[in-house]
């Protein structure tokens, strides 16, 4: 018999040895393990905003593109590390949505 930890080398090792809010860390952890990446979580929401942003604005793309850059922004600071990049993939779909506007409105319709 030998004296290991019963928490040594175990799924329940994070959960067994944290303290306070370690115990959120290591349920989220597990989440983003087993299931899609914070990016792909980001820009499935990013494209969800900035869609019903631009339905609700009536064809203007305008505001989803602020409003998911703003979001996503204030999202980074706020969000736990293991969920960082599922803001940054929000800022990432309105900085895309931004350049459309400025393509179709001084490049493709030519006018300033």
């Amino acid at each position: 018999m030998t004296d290991q930890d019963p928490f040594e080398d175990n799924a329940a090792a994070c959960f067994g040895e944290a303290e306070g809010g370690e115990i959120i860390d290591c349920v989220v952890d597990g989440v983003f393990t087993a299931g899609p990446s914070g990016t792909v979580i980001g820009l499935l929401m990013g494209a969800f905003l900035v869609g019903s942003l631009y339905i609700a604005g009536d064809g203007d793309i305008v505001v989803p593109a602020v409003v998911s850059i703003l979001v996503g922004s204030a999202m980074v600071p706020l969000l736990p590390a293991q969920m960082v990049s599922m803001a940054y993939a929000l800022v990432v779909v309105g900085i895309a949505s931004a350049m459309m506007v400025v393509a179709r409105r001084y490049v493709l319709r030519g006018g300033f």
